[in-house]
């Protein structure tokens, strides 16, 4: 019994070794293989405004309409799982590559504040010092009681693939470098599809709202950057669909806490996710969600609707659009 025990610490022992050798090295080529984003910084800068957030943002706000609505031009920089951490160090990136922007729209959903990092997003961006806290925060992931969180290799593996991807690439055109291509729609990637969602059953399932501090860390911190900066900045929650937005436990916690935080700062905050309301009610504004299903994203038809309403908003909210409207004279229908 004493030798199988010795032999089994051992084999954790070594296994264990093992994952968090790859994922060093994973980690480390993530810093060799910027993400699209790198490219962006450099051929995407001057926009009066930009668009902050995850896919809620990337699939959500329309570029173009908004330009016409309010008289900026924007660009959405909004992608899937960059998370609050992203788009702190993003934010900081931006300014360094010269971005000078009037105003921001910080999208930021009840689902970011337990969204993970990812080193292959991350890396380009934090400064050396950083690296500790965040690699941290990585290796504290593991949960004994869950089998998926024991091994780093096995949560981030979508790094691990991305790394041996961009490392074939290399090695058939030896650039580390994405090529860049233009967006068609300003960062906006929409969708036509329309979700067709069972009836309200009598249960279903919801889930919590759960916050990492290093998320609430970032999220702070990002609004004080753009602040430091004297950049308008705004905080928006897009809308879900009613049966998404049912399945989230503990939504007005969410919604306070984060009132307060943009209170505090002087940052206009506002949920467009409120039942009752049109845009929330109705599923075929919606490519994606239903009864006990926590995610939810506008299809273009839907992001159409909220673009125009978030729009007449900032008109309310941003200093800067009051001044061009009252330039500009009343609009025409």
């Amino acid at each position: 019994m004493k030798n199988f025990l010795i032999k089994a610490t051992l084999f954790i022992l070594i296994l264990f070794g093992i994952d968090v050798l790859l994922f060093s090295i994973a980690f480390h080529l993530c810093g060799t293989f910027p993400p699209e984003e790198r490219a962006l910084l450099e051929n995407s800068l001057q926009t009066e405004g930009l668009i902050l957030g995850t896919s809620h943002a990337e699939q959500g706000i329309i570029p173009s309409l908004l330009e016409s609505e309010t008289g900026l031009d924007w660009y959405n920089y909004g992608r899937a799982r960059r998370n609050l951490v992203f788009n702190l160090y993003y934010s900081k990136a931006l300014w360094g590559s010269g971005a000078r922007p009037k105003a921001i729209v910080f999208v930021a959903t009840y689902h970011d504040w337990n969204e993970k990092t990812h080193p292959f997003m991350i890396k380009n961006f934090i400064p050396k010092e950083q690296f500790f806290p965040i690699g941290l925060d990585f290796i504290k992931e593991r949960s004994l009681l869950n089998p998926r969180k024991w091994l780093l290799s096995d949560q981030y593996s979508s790094t691990h693939r991305m790394m041996m991807s961009r490392s074939l690439s290399w090695l058939k055109n030896r650039s580390t470098a994405l090529p860049f291509t233009p967006h068609p729609e300003d960062g906006f990637n929409g969708s036509a599809r329309m979700i067709k969602p069972k009836p309200q059953p009598t249960s279903f399932n919801q889930y919590p709202w759960t916050v990492r501090p290093i998320n609430l860390k970032a999220f702070t911190d990002t609004l004080d950057f753009w602040i430091s900066k004297k950049v308008d900045i705004v905080v928006v929650d897009p809308p879900e669909f009613l049966g998404s937005r049912l399945s989230h436990q503990n939504y007005d916690t969410y919604l306070n806490s984060t009132k307060e935080l943009c209170r505090e700062r002087g940052v206009p905050y506002k949920s467009f996710s409120t039942p009752g309301t049109t845009i929330v009610d109705d599923p075929e504004y919606y490519r994606d969600g239903d009864w006990g299903h926590p995610n939810s994203h506008l299809n273009t038809k839907g992001a159409t609707r909220f673009t125009k309403e978030l729009a007449l908003w900032l008109k309310q909210v941003l200093p800067q659009l009051k001044s061009l409207e009252i330039a500009a004279g009343p609009s025409t229908p």
